[in-house]
């Protein structure tokens, strides 16, 4: 009788325990985080041959974007007309229809209209949904620059976005 009464002590005694530790951790908020790259500079060089290829990281804990954007110069180029892709996807006419058409057209810091910056999260509006959640997948991004010449090139990267935190 004695061993049985211990036993249901014991047993009490360690539901208790977890009951507490589960109280304990629950306790504890767990909170979103934001990645902020403002002004994060990625260089590369291309040719005619071969497409300048940049890459951008990011989180596989996403929750949402605030802000994807761009700023490209483009230096010592002899090329003269360009594209930009992400993932394989073309966002050159994307791109040019946020500046009424104006478009990379050699040495110079693009768009030239001031602090302006192309917006990836605006192009992707106009996009169709496989792209999209193509572009805006977490992970790896994959970004070229393609010329019809030899160009260096640097994209200006301004991208936030919320992640949790782990």
């Amino acid at each position: 009788m004695m061993d049985e009464y211990s036993r249901a002590i014991n047993i009490l005694a360690e539901n208790v325990y977890e009951l507490k530790q589960k109280q304990r951790y629950s306790s504890v908020q767990r909170r979103n985080q934001s990645v902020d790259m403002y002004g994060y500079e990625l260089t590369g060089h291309g040719s005619a041959s071969s497409p300048a290829t940049l890459g951008i990281s990011v989180s596989q804990d996403l929750i949402y974007y605030n802000r994807y954007e761009f700023q490209i110069v483009i230096e010592n180029a002899s090329a003269t007309s360009f594209q930009i892709l992400i993932d394989g996807i073309d966002l050159t006419p994307y791109f040019q229809s946020q500046f009424n058409g104006a478009w990379i057209t050699g040495n110079g810091v693009y768009p030239n209209k001031g602090t302006a910056h192309y917006d990836v999260l605006l192009a992707t509006g106009y996009m169709n949904e496989s792209e999209r959640n193509q572009i805006l997948e977490p992970g790896y991004k994959e970004v070229q620059v393609v010329g019809n010449g030899d160009f260096d090139v640097k994209i200006i990267n301004y991208m936030k976005y919320s992640h949790c935190n782990r």
